[in-house]
């Protein structure tokens, strides 16, 4: 399952969240331990890898939301989990996210990569219509804070380099693995690039 793109609304953001209702856990995943964060009512929020030690979350979400009511919901936390790793998940969750236009632009054209493709970073400047900002396109990518629903872990150094996901080599490997079972070594960048689409 992948996302559908909200922008948040500047109501939304002045109120520091008075009126919403968030929702933060916790769960085992196949590449790891996740934590997410979820406004009820307008999307998926915050989605990553490496658990929340020492309720992170919960401290992220009282800095940028100080208004809003926040409770703890672990069983979403595993239905988020196996959405995220089930390819054949029907309908598209809706996320709620703020950003510059670039960075919205850029996590748009994330969301048409599609399961078992992987793009360059130069690619993908080329499908959001930035030709020639491959690096700051990269920097885009590396900011997106919802893992695994807006896939950033599609796109690749045209090297075939797995190097620079915000959340570990090894778990970016993982996925591109578990996306793509022909192409063997996602360490090997020969075996990357023979499977980059361009």
């Amino acid at each position: 399952m992948e996302g559908i793109l909200r922008d948040i609304a500047r109501e939304d953001s002045l109120s520091g969240g008075a009126g919403l209702r968030f929702r933060f856990g916790r769960a085992g995943s196949p590449a790891g331990p996740c934590v997410y964060a979820e406004c009820e009512g307008r999307g998926l929020h915050r989605f990553r890898f490496h658990g929340d030690k020492g309720g992170e979350m919960e401290a992220e979400l009282a800095r940028q939301w100080p208004e809003a009511e926040r409770h703890a919901d672990h069983e979403r936390a595993a239905w988020l989990v196996a959405a995220a790793f089930d390819r054949s998940a029907g309908e598209p969750l809706p996320i709620w996210l703020g950003g510059t236009p670039f960075r919205m632009t850029v996590w748009r054209a994330l969301l048409g990569v599609p399961c078992g493709t992987l793009l360059s970073y130069r690619e993908l400047a080329l499908r959001a219509g930035r030709p020639g900002a491959h690096r700051a396109v990269g920097n885009a990518v590396g900011a997106n804070p919802v893992a695994m629903f807006i896939p950033c872990h599609r796109i690749v150094h045209s090297s075939g380099s797995t190097r620079g996901y915000r959340w570990g080599e090894e778990i970016k490997r993982h996925l591109i693995r578990r996306e793509n079972p022909s192409l063997g070594d996602p360490a090997d960048p020969g075996s990357v690039r023979a499977h980059l689409e361009r």
